[in-house]
């Protein structure tokens, strides 16, 4: 639902979900231009349920844990391009994108293809509109506690948190928000007649989450979404883990700083619990900038781009082109050999690079338009190339330089196996091409055959 809102304006939306004849989906139906209802199966199956959807050059969002390796390669083949939703990383991922909002974790964490991108933590943590805002210095401490423990919450933690804040001897007023799938209301209702402080919500919309978030200076919620929507709000978090795929969150949120155990509540709510508020306040605001919309968008526009991106053979009619490209003055500027290159010079050069067989030399193209070029050149040392490549200027700062490595390779190593090592160099100070190599995978060495000069390297094993 959160995606939806921050794509809609951009693109079409196909929702396709597994449902079984009781689920609810009109709310969905609001925020997709079309929702497709599947049986549940066990494990999804590509061919009959995703891939009659695609007509390809889609970007496909898998949201689960059973998504196998092998259900996105088929997707990836099928579609544009590829993200994952997942915030266990359990597998192995052919995806171009992992979107783990739980918890930023290292790369090395993840059994993923060298170009798979993994943006984790706060900063691209996806929340419904409301949310979204960025923490204005608007929220007074007032002593007060929202609880919500989710939609369900089958166990009822929502009575055993209730009765635990209320036995520590807190006396301040307590938010209780419920959701449809709750079933304890009454009976939580007329435990708490005796408890004139403590008020039940139940089946709240977002403006109305957030107000409610807005009024309490205290949260105790489990870490996972619904902890994010209050850090959006500012104050003091206590969360409680209610299931098993909740605990990387609980630890990016604690080791951050952004949220206490419940477990240490009578510790910190009862002893300084004003002093602690306004720490946890400006912490939240410190970390949550209201941008992570923004974000997402830039790295979806980016996918769409890539999409279309299409390698050709470069050849004798891109003669004139590749000259315009080599001398302008930024590909200059961070060039090793400086000097403009004179026509001569490049009339003389071009027909042996496009006819050599040791030389893989790209054009590649969005839609009618050149947008850029990337060659390799055999090292003459087994299967080892040295890389380059550029942008045409209308191109550049689109995030599409990364997208130029990595298809580059891919089609290099088109039908191949074995083992291939790449490598570039770049000028320390053209910050946009270090960025890009970092991104499509390749690690950053220090050298000297270059000088203020990074080296960088990637070795891949192809089966």
């Amino acid at each position: 639902m959160a995606l939806a809102e921050c794509l809609s304006a951009d693109y079409e939306l196909l929702l396709v979900t597994q449902r079984s004849p009781t689920d609810n989906i009109s709310a969905f139906e609001k925020k997709f231009d079309r929702v497709v209802g599947l049986p549940v199966t066990d494990p999804p199956d590509f061919a009959s349920e995703l891939k009659p959807q695609l007509r390809g050059g889609e970007i496909v969002v898998v949201d689960g844990y059973r998504f196998s390796a092998a259900y996105q390669e088929q997707a990836k083949q099928s579609a544009g391009a590829l993200i994952c939703i997942d915030d266990i990383p359990d597998k192995h991922y052919t995806a171009d994108v992992i979107f783990n909002f739980s918890a930023a974790l290292p790369d090395n964490v993840y059994d993923k293809e060298f170009y798979t991108r993994v943006y984790g933590g706060i900063g691209y943590v996806l929340l419904r509109s409301p949310f979204q805002q960025k923490i204005q210095k608007e929220k007074k401490f007032n002593g007060s506690v929202f609880i919500n423990m989710g939609g369900a919450d089958i166990h009822n933690h929502t009575r055993w948190v209730v009765d635990k804040i209320i036995g520590s001897g807190f006396d301040g007023d307590i938010t209780i928000v419920t959701g449809p799938g709750y079933q304890f209301k009454d009976s939580l209702e007329a435990h708490l007649n005796k408890f004139p402080s403590a008020t039940i919500k139940s089946n709240l919309d977002a403006p109305q989450m957030r107000e409610a978030m807005m009024s309490c200076s205290i949260a105790i919620v489990p870490p996972s979404t619904v902890a994010y929507e209050f850090i959006s709000t500012g104050g003091l978090l206590f969360v409680l883990q209610t299931a098993e795929n909740q605990s990387l969150l609980k630890e990016y949120l604690i080791r951050e700083g952004m949220a206490f155990d419940f477990s240490s509540f009578d510790e910190v709510a009862l002893r300084d619990v004003e002093n602690s508020f306004y720490t946890s306040y400006e912490k939240h605001r410190a970390a949550f900038d209201g941008n992570s919309g923004e974000r997402l968008r830039a790295i979806f526009h980016t996918l769409d781009l890539s999409t279309k991106m299409v390698l050709r053979r470069a050849a004798p009619k891109d003669i004139e082109l590749t000259f315009r490209w080599a001398n302008d003055p930024d590909v200059r500027r961070f060039a090793y050999t400086p000097d403009p290159i004179p026509w001569e010079t490049h009339q003389s050069w071009y027909p042996g690079k496009i006819s050599s067989e040791g030389v893989f030399y790209f054009i590649a193209m969005i839609g009618e338009e050149a947008a850029g070029q990337i060659r390799f050149d055999w090292t003459g040392n087994n299967s080892e190339y040295l890389i380059s490549y550029l942008l045409d200027s209308s191109w550049r700062g689109k995030g599409l330089a990364s997208s130029l490595i990595i298809r580059g390779i891919q089609k290099l190593t088109a039908g191949q196996s074995g083992n291939f090592k790449i490598t570039g160099y770049v000028m320390k100070e053209n910050l946009g091409s270090v960025k890009a190599f970092i991104n499509a995978g390749f690690k950053k060495r220090e050298q000297d055959k270059y000088p203020n000069s990074y080296k960088f390297e990637l070795a891949l094993n192809l089966i």
